[in-house]
């Protein structure tokens, strides 16, 4: 095995994202200099050479989508009294919920990074061909599998031609959140799915390009796609580049694509998303629902104006940072050694860690009435019999106003699945393979669950 060389940069898969945002963040402050900003620190940045300075200055802590993490390691910040910067509201409530809901942390206004376009905003209209395009990370992360559904059923609905260009390079990260994965080839995952569906001449990879180059490819009816719920998703930086441009927008309506607002923008709800880990025929069935509800989706386009105060702002000293963190770690216990790069999927995997997740989500879309799915395991591939039952419990669900937990079988010993359990509105139960008794008998004389709640197939 050879050796890395000492001097280089430990490698960040969001580090282009992160050194755009610095430098966005450093023109903001400098043409707002009611701010006075005179020490800035981007913590995440692995390029940062500061922690702040033992002054009598305020020191800017400015943070990107790794909030949770950052908070953290807020004992190595140095100064007496800090402002605490974040790219998005849904980081802002995170960050706020550290310190029991005060209003802790400064959001930098979206549009002062990236402004809106001067150019005319351009409508997604639904069922028309169009060439969408994504770019970023090709991880896991960024749920790769429900764009390709999304395009196939799209173009099985509406006879289109409708084609997707994918901008960026493959990774094999995981959705962290959602606990330990065994590594596979994300690559050959998804060209192998691009081949069952028959998309080999509607889907293109173009591979890593420089910043913001695949927005002025002369594309014919363009429409940015991300269907994201990255538990760090912040900003958004190839969204904001294509809407710099005029694109239509159509983003999870998650993190910091909450914040995304304007003429052409259109907001998936979470609850249609199927993340990476799922069954690819749990994930396909999300996409057909997504499809079905499409035409009334498109209609709520985001043009409400932003909120943003820029007025006052926000500053918390070190010792009161110091307090809330440590009530904080105490709550969740030694469980919380295991957040940081390395380990956030082992603390995911604990009870501890599975509760304070669920936690962070609340902040980043829209939580409504609790739906848990059981199934035998939700970590395998579904047979016909599992699928078919899927399909006729999704018809007890009305999909646009509930948040859809999704539970293997194996998982039913835990304390933070059986809470789960208790606070959801109905239980729908895959019986394929399942030990139905057991599970009934858990469910109604542990968990007391009304039976009318509960619905088999």
């Amino acid at each position: 095995m050879s050796k890395i060389k000492r001097d280089s940069i430990q490698i960040d898969p969001c580090e282009l994202s992160m050194s755009i945002l610095r430098e966005r963040c450093e023109y903001f402050f400098e043409n707002h200099t009611e701010v006075e900003s005179s020490q800035r620190v981007y913590v995440e940045d692995p390029n940062e050479k500061s922690l702040g300075k033992n002054r009598n200055e305020i020191v800017d802590i400015i943070l990107f989508g790794n909030a949770y993490k950052s908070f953290f390691n807020s004992g190595n910040w140095i100064g007496r009294d800090f402002r605490i910067w974040v790219l998005s509201h849904s980081n802002k409530k995170i960050v706020d919920s550290f310190f029991d809901n005060e209003d802790v942390a400064n959001v930098i206004p979206r549009y002062s990074l990236f402004p809106r376009t001067k150019k005319r905003e351009n409508s997604f209209i639904c069922g028309e061909d169009c060439n969408f395009v994504y770019a970023g990370r090709i991880s896991a992360q960024k749920n790769i599998e429900s764009i390709l559904y999304f395009l196939y059923y799209y173009r099985d609905k509406y006879s289109s031609l409708s084609t997707l260009s994918i901008y960026g390079e493959f990774e094999d990260t995981y959705h962290e959140d959602l606990g330990r994965r065994f590594q596979e080839s994300y690559e050959n995952r998804i060209k192998k799915i691009v081949k069952d569906l028959g998309l080999e001449e509607s889907v293109t990879f173009h591979g890593k390009v420089e910043a913001a180059s695949w927005t002025r490819v002369d594309y014919e009816n363009p429409v940015f796609i991300s269907l994201s719920t990255f538990i760090s998703e912040d900003y958004g930086c190839a969204a904001a580049e294509a809407q710099e441009q005029g694109w239509p927008l159509l983003v999870s309506d998650f993190g910091g694509h909450q914040d995304i607002i304007g003429k052409g923008v259109v907001k998936v709800p979470y609850n249609y998303i199927g993340n990476s880990h799922l069954p690819i025929e749990v994930i396909s069935q999300l996409s057909s629902s997504l499809i079905s509800n499409l035409e009334a989706i498109s209609k709520n386009e985001e043009v409400l104006e932003s909120i943003d105060n820029l007025n006052s702002y926000s500053v918390i000293d070190i010792d009161k940072i110091d307090e809330y963190r440590r009530k904080i770690v105490e709550k969740i216990g030694p469980d919380v050694n295991l957040i940081h790069s390395d380990y956030v999927g082992a603390f995911a995997d604990t009870v501890a860690g599975s509760f304070f997740f669920r936690d962070i989500k609340k902040c980043l879309y829209d939580h409504k009435e609790n739906i848990s799915v059981i199934a035998f395991d939700f970590d395998e591939e579904f047979n016909e019999s599992q699928r078919q039952s899927l399909l006729e419990l999704f018809e007890k669900v009305d999909m646009s106003n509930c948040s859809l937990n999704f539970i293997s079988s194996k998982n039913l010993k835990y304390k933070d699945t059986l809470h789960l359990l208790l606070i959801s509105k109905k239980v729908l139960i895959i019986k394929d393979r399942l030990k139905v008794i057991e599970v009934k008998k858990m469910l109604e004389d542990k968990l007391n669950i009304d039976p009318s709640r509960i619905f088999y197939a």
